[in-house]
């Protein structure tokens, strides 16, 4: 029993066997079937695909060649094409080329085609006809003139040959006469060149002489142009702002420390609201030294004298003394300080002009901007020799986007470049924006704190909340001091 049992075991195991293997070989070819199936219909739609762009091909040279006969309007800008390419098919190129020329006859504008084509010469025919026949009344009109002027000059050559024979019997009277004149000419030429002799020899004692003075003048205007040229660069380097000076000095300081004397006045040019900067006395230079303290002028006394109240010290451990220095690069004697920008001045580093605030800045400081080059390449006002700084702001950027954008920023850069060249013809000293804003910051911190990503901590210090009390808003009248200088001592020397 157990025989039979692995008898029919090994049965149905030889039967899975082989179905399995014909299952195999089935799907075999099965699969090498769908391959063939699949590079047949690949081919077929690389053939349909070859087929459709033959279409599409022959479409494009039919409406070529409709337009060519007439059906449909051929633009002027599918003429001028037609004019530059060249496809792939030479009879095609050859009958576009043939077309270009045969068109090239017609001036008209958007008529360019074989059907218009015998009109058009038909009315150039006709008005060349028209031409033809008024050029041949023209020629007859001028046969007409030219008989009637044939007539007039032979009139007039008869007359002329009378005139002659009158003029031949005038000729041998002059002639003798001439014979006579010549004898008294020669006389006169003798003497004439000998007058001349003597005239040449001075003009080259002359001509000596002056080519001696112009050599010596030359020398001179040599020298002067050299002269020139080092007192420029003289001037050029003394109005660098390196070489600022104090524009004046504490004469006096009131009690408390908050109202002051200085030696400028009426005679100075100064004017109430100005604001300096007070320096040491042992400070040399004024450049790259923080002022211990603001003043504004408040009252002019006379004309060396005013007053002026201290408007910032930010350590009342030093306080202003008598003899410090005072400056301010946005005031000079007798005259308003003119201020020149140039490019982008961007305050907050936001990428947006702040020319308008910075021109605030200015203003408030006591100075104006006369000239400037924005953003945009824009140039307003123009560069004097009373220009005090050209100030350089952010250049624009180029970089791959719009042709337009960098094209306005090639514009901007070259206005820029222009006004830095005049500048430096003038003599105008050239700073940063951010040297400005230093200039600016040294007379009021408040001016120029920037906001947004350019801000900073030190920006914003904490209150003093010491016991020094707090500053007073106004000016006492110099009636209520006895300690104020007298005005009679307004013309104290400098």
């Amino acid at each position: 029993m157990a025989a039979r049992d692995d008898s029919v075991i090994r049965g149905s195991l030889i039967t899975c066997i082989i179905v399995l293997v014909l299952s195999l070989v089935g799907n075999f070819f099965m699969w090498q079937w769908g391959d063939a199936a699949s590079q047949e219909k690949t081919k077929a739609n690389a053939s349909l695909q070859n087929a459709q762009n033959q279409v599409r091909t022959q479409d494009s040279k039919i409406q070529v060649m409709e337009r060519m006969l007439g059906v449909g309007q051929m633009t002027d800008a599918e003429f001028a094409q037609m004019l530059t390419s060249a496809g792939g098919d030479e009879k095609m190129n050859l009958i576009e080329q043939q077309f270009a020329q045969d068109m090239s006859l017609m001036n008209e504008d958007g008529k360019k085609n074989y059907h218009e084509l015998p009109s058009f010469l038909m009315r150039t025919i006709r008005d060349k006809s028209a031409l033809l026949a008024a050029a041949e009344q023209q020629i007859a009109r001028l046969g007409k003139e030219k008989d009637a002027i044939l007539e007039r000059e032979t009139a007039r050559a008869d007359k002329a040959e009378k005139d002659k024979e009158e003029l031949n019997t005038q000729l041998q009277k002059t002639m003798a006469d001439l014979a006579k004149a010549r004898e008294d000419h020669n006389l006169k030429q003798q003497q004439m060149q000998d007058l001349l002799t003597k005239s040449q020899q001075q003009i080259t004692a002359i001509t000596t002489s002056a080519a001696r003075e112009k050599t010596q003048l030359v020398k001179q205007s040599t020298q002067l142009q050299t002269t020139i040229d080092d007192q420029k660069n003289t001037i050029e380097t003394l109005r660098n702002d390196e070489f600022e000076t104090p524009q004046g000095r504490v004469v006096h300081v009131m009690p408390g420390g908050n109202v002051v004397f200085v030696n400028l006045g009426s005679a100075d040019g100064l004017v109430t609201g100005v604001t300096f900067g007070v320096i040491d006395q042992d400070d040399v230079r004024v450049t790259n030294v923080e002022p211990k303290a603001n003043l504004e002028v408040t009252a002019i006394l006379g004309s060396h004298l005013a007053q002026a109240r201290v408007v910032h010290n930010p350590d009342l451990r030093n306080p202003v003394l008598e003899n410090d220095k005072i400056y301010t690069p946005f005031w000079a004697p007798g005259r308003r300080v003119e201020i020149a920008l140039a490019g982008l001045m961007d305050l907050d580093g936001d990428g947006a002009d702040d020319s308008d605030r910075i021109k605030a800045m200015i203003k408030s400081a006591g100075a104006i901007v006369s000239a400037q080059v924005d953003a945009r390449g824009v140039e307003t006002g123009e560069l004097t020799f009373d220009t005090r700084f050209l100030v350089l702001g952010t250049d624009p950027e180029f970089s791959d986007g719009d042709p337009d954008a960098q094209a306005g920023n090639a514009t901007a850069l070259a206005a820029v470049g222009k006004l830095k060249a005049r500048a430096k013809q003038l003599g105008i000293t050239t700073i940063s924006l951010n040297k400005l804003l230093g200039y600016l910051r040294s007379l009021d911190q408040d001016l120029v704190i920037p906001l947004g990503t350019a801000s900073r901590a030190e920006d914003f210090p904490p209150l003093n909340t010491g016991s020094h009390g707090k500053r007073s808003p106004g000016t006492v009248s110099s009636l209520f001091d006895r300690n104020a200088p007298n005005r009679e001592n307004s013309g104290e020397d400098k």
